[in-house]
C-alpha cells in the first residue's frame, strides 16, 4: 500500500513486539525504535553531508510510502545454525526536498521479531548522479543513560554508559535498557561504503562517524587501478544507481543470551551467496607453523593427524620479511633475516623446502593456510598469487595487518575475498577487520580477528564481554592457547572457549608447540569439538562475568561455560537434548581445589549418563571453565557409567 504527504509512518514485527516509527519534523528526517512496548532510541536524526553539495539533512517531506512482508529460509553452507529464517515487515520512505534542488532519497526500514534495521537509498535522479558523503548524520538517541558495552576491534573491550562513551566507539555496542532487555547495535552488510563507529554526542545521544568520505560512484582502490574486473560480477552494480548505504541494525534479547542466538539477523541483511559452487570450502581446525622448517612444518602435520586438526598454517615470515613491501609471495626464499618474536628480535633460517612440506601435508589429508601481509596482497597482482597458491596446492591465505575502515580498502578488500574464491582459497581475514555479515555472500571468507583475542592477553572479564558485544556480529578468530602460562585463565576455560566462541576456522594451539604435548586426556576435547553448528543455545549469560553456551553438531551437544575471576556456581538444564534418549556426558572442569594462580590448573574429568530432564551443575573457580561433550549413549555406556543423579551431583 502507499500514501501521499504523510508526516509519519511506522512497520512493526510479525509479532508486534518491536516498532519502528519515522517521521518528518519541520523538515527533518527522524525514527525511533521500540521494544515490546519500550522506547530504546526516540526522535533520532537522519541525514548526510556532502563534499561539494548541499546537505539532505532537512527541508524534506514525505511524498510516498510502501509496505512488504518476507518471510523466507536459506540454508547456511557454515554457520551456527544450518537454516536461517529471514522474516519481516519492510517499510520504504520516499522523501523529496521542498525546495531546490528538490533531490529525493528513500530510506528502507525492517521491523524483525529479533530486532530492527534501516538503511537509506539514493534513487536515479538527473540532479544527483554524481556525490561524495562527507559524513553521515544518524542519530542514535537512546531513552536513558543505560549501561553499554563494547569492544575496541582488538583493543580491550570496556563497560560504560552512553552518555560517557564519547570518542570513537567500535560497533558493536550492547546496551542493558532494562533487566529483561538488551539491545546490541552495529552496522550490516557494510560493501562499497566505509566503516561506521559511534562517536559520542551530548547527553544519551551517539551519532554515526565514517572512517572516511564514500565516492558515488567509487574510485577504484589505488592498488586495483590498472584492473578492469574491480566493479564486475558480483560488484557490477557498485558504480549503479541506485546506491544502497550498509544497514544499522538492532538487535534485541531479554538477556545477552539473545544477543547471541540471534546473530543470525545481522546475515538476514547481506545479500545471499554469490558462489554456484561452495563444496570445497571446508571449515576446520588450525594451528600455526612457527620454526619457519621442514622439520618444524613435519612434526606439526604429524601432531595435526594425531589431534584431528584440520589445517596446518605457515606464519610470518615463510616468504621473507613481511614488512618489506617489494617481497613476493609466490618465492620462497632461502637465507637468514631478523624476525620479531615473543618480544625479541631474533635471527631465523627460512626452508626453501615449503614444496615438500605442503606435499607432505596433503598426503596426511592436512589443508595448508599461508600468511600475508596486506602489504604483498597489496602489491602483487592477486589473479598472480592465488593461481600460484592453488598449483601450490594451498588451501587458504590469512590476510595480515589489513587496512579496515575507508571505502576504498573495503572495497580492495571484497575484491580480494572475491579473487581468493575464484581459485578456490579460504580467507582469515586478521587485524581490525569486524564482520558485518559479507560471509553469508562470499562463505570463503571464513573467519576473521577484529578482537582482543588470546594474543593480546585478555582477562576472563573481558573475554566475557567480546562474547556479547563483537561476537554478536559474526564469526571470531580468538587464537586460543592451551599450555602458554602467561594467561590469566585455567585450561578449562580454554577447553570451553572453542565451544563458545564461533570461528569456521578455529585457531588453537596459538602459543604452542606439538613438543609440548604431554598426553593430556583433556585436550580429547578440543580433539573432537567441531567448527560449525547445526543449532546454537545460550544457556546462562551476564556480560563479563559468566557464559554457558550450547551447540549441536549432528546427534551430539557440546557445551562451554565461562567465569570471571570471581568464579561462578551455575545450572545447565540439559532440555535442549531429545526427550527420551540417553547420552553420555563427558565433563572437562578445574579442580575443584585448585589454585587458579598457580599454573598449570588440573582438569578433572568425569563422565556420566544424562536425558534431557538432567540439570548439570558447574561449579567454576575464579578464571575457570567447563567444557561438555553429550553423545548418545549406547546399551554398553548405560551399564558402564553412573546417571548423573545417582551420582550424587
Amino acid at each position: 500500500m502507499s500514501s501521499s504527504l504523510a508526516r509519519a509512518a511506522q512497520v512493526s514485527s510479525p509479532d508486534g513486539s518491536v516498532r519502528v516509527e519515522f517521521s518528518v519534523e519541520d523538515g527533518r528526517p527522524v525514527y525511533g525504535v521500540s521494544c515490546r512496548e519500550t522506547a530504546v532510541v526516540e526522535d533520532s536524526g537522519m541525514g548526510f553531508r556532502f563534499r561539494d553539495a548541499l546537505p539532505m539533512r532537512d527541508g524534506f517531506e514525505i511524498v510516498d510510502t510502501s509496505t512488504d512482508s518476507v518471510d523466507r529460509t536459506w540454508d547456511t553452507v557454515c554457520g551456527e545454525r544450518d537454516t536461517v529464517r529471514d522474516h519481516y515487515n519492510q517499510l520504504t520512505v520516499e522523501l523529496r526536498e521542498t525546495k531546490k534542488p528538490r533531490r529525493r532519497l528513500l530510506i528502507e526500514f525492517r521491523a524483525y521479531d529479533e530486532g530492527a534495521a534501516f538503511r537509506y537509498v539514493f534513487p536515479e535522479q538527473e540532479n544527483f548522479r554524481k556525490f561524495v558523503i562527507a559524513a553521515e548524520d544518524t542519530e542514535f538517541r537512546f531513552t536513558g543513560d543505560y549501561t553499554a558495552w563494547y569492544h575496541a576491534h582488538g583493543g580491550p573491550p570496556g563497560r560504560s554508559t552512553v552518555s560517557k562513551l564519547g570518542g570513537r566507539v567500535a560497533r558493536p555496542i550492547t546496551v542493558k535498557v532494562r533487566d529483561d532487555l538488551y539491545a546490541a547495535i552495529g552496522e550490516a552488510a557494510m560493501v562499497n561504503y566505509s566503516r561506521m563507529k559511534f562517536s559520542g554526542q551530548k547527553g544519551n545521544t551517539l551519532s554515526s562517524a565514517l572512517a572516511g568520505s564514500v565516492h558515488f560512484p567509487p574510485e577504484k582502490p589505488r592498488d586495483l587501478k590498472g584492473k578492469d574486473d574491480v566493479f564486475t560480477g558480483p560488484f557490477d552494480h557498485y558504480d549503479e544507481l541506485p546506491f544502497r548505504t550498509p544497514w544499522r541494525v538492532f538487535v534485541f534479547g531479554e538477556d545477552p543470551g539473545d544477543l547471541l542466538e540471534r546473530n543470525y539477523l545481522v546475515l538476514n541483511l547481506n545479500a545471499p551467496c554469490a558462489l554456484d559452487d561452495t563444496s570445497w570450502i571446508k571449515p576446520g581446525k588450525v594451528m600455526r607453523e612457527v620454526t619457519l622448517s621442514t622439520e618444524g612444518a613435519k612434526k606439526l602435520t604429524d601432531f595435526a593427524v594425531e589431534r584431528n586438526l584440520q589445517y596446518i598454517h605457515f606464519d610470518s615470515g615463510w616468504y621473507g620479511p613481511e614488512w618489506r613491501r617489494e617481497n613476493d609471495p609466490t618465492s620462497i626464499p632461502e637465507g637468514k633475516f631478523r624476525k620479531y618474536k615473543n618480544g625479541n628480535w631474533m635471527t631465523t633460517h627460512v626452508s626453501d623446502r615449503l614444496h615438500e612440506e605442503i606435499a607432505y601435508a596433503k598426503e596426511h589429508g592436512v589443508g595448508v593456510i599461508v600468511y600475508v601481509n596486506h602489504e604483498q596482497l597489496e602489491a602483487c597482482d592477486l589473479d598472480r598469487v592465488f593461481s600460484t597458491y592453488k598449483k601450490w596446492g594451498i588451501d587458504g591465505v590469512k590476510f595480515g595487518f589489513v587496512h579496515a575502515g575507508p571505502q576504498e580498502w573495503t572495497n580492495w578488500m571484497h575484491y580480494a575475498i572475491r579473487k581468493a574464491a575464484e581459485y578456490e582459497l579460504v580467507v582469515n581475514v586478521h587485524d581490525a577487520y569486524v564482520p558485518t555479515g559479507w560471509q553469508r555472500t562470499f562463505p570463503n571468507f571464513l573467519t576473521m580477528e577484529g578482537v582482543r583475542g588470546d594474543e593480546g592477553h585478555p582477562k576472563p572479564e573481558q573475554d566475557l564481554t567480546t562474547l556479547f558485544t563483537r561476537c554478536v556480529v559474526g564469526p571470531t578468530d580468538h587464537t586460543w592457547c592451551y599450555y602458554s602460562d602467561w594467561l590469566d585463565k585455567t585450561h578449562a576455560f580454554q577447553l570451553a572457549g572453542a565451544v563458545a566462541y564461533y570461528s569456521p576456522l578455529q585457531y588453537l594451539y596459538w602459543y604452542d608447540t606439538p613438543g609440548e604435548y604431554r598426553g593430556e586426556r583433556a585436550l580429547e576435547f578440543w580433539d573432537h569439538v567441531p567448527v560449525t553448528w547445526d543449532e546454537t543455545r545460550v544457556v546462562n549469560a551476564a556480560i563479563g562475568d559468566y557464559a554457558t553456551v550450547a551447540r549441536r553438531s549432528g546427534e551430539e551437544w557440546y557445551v562451554g561455560s565461562l567465569a570471571d575471576e570471581e568464579g561462578r556456581e551455575l545450572e545447565i538444564p540439559l532440555d535442549f537434548l531429545k526427550d527420551g534418549r540417553k547420552y553420555v556426558a563427558t565433563v572437562y572442569t578445574d579442580a575443584p581445589d585448585a589454585d587458579p594462580e598457580k599454573y598449570p590448573v588440573p582438569v578433572v574429568i568425569n563422565e556420566y549418563v544424562v536425558d534431557s530432564t538432567d540439570t548439570l551443575k558447574a561449579n567454576l573457580i575464579p578464571t575457570g571453565g567447563q567444557a561438555v561433550r553429550l553423545e548418545p549413549a549406547s546399551a554398553e555406556d548405560v551399564e558402564r557409567y553412573p546417571e548423573y543423579g545417582a551420582a550424587g551431583r
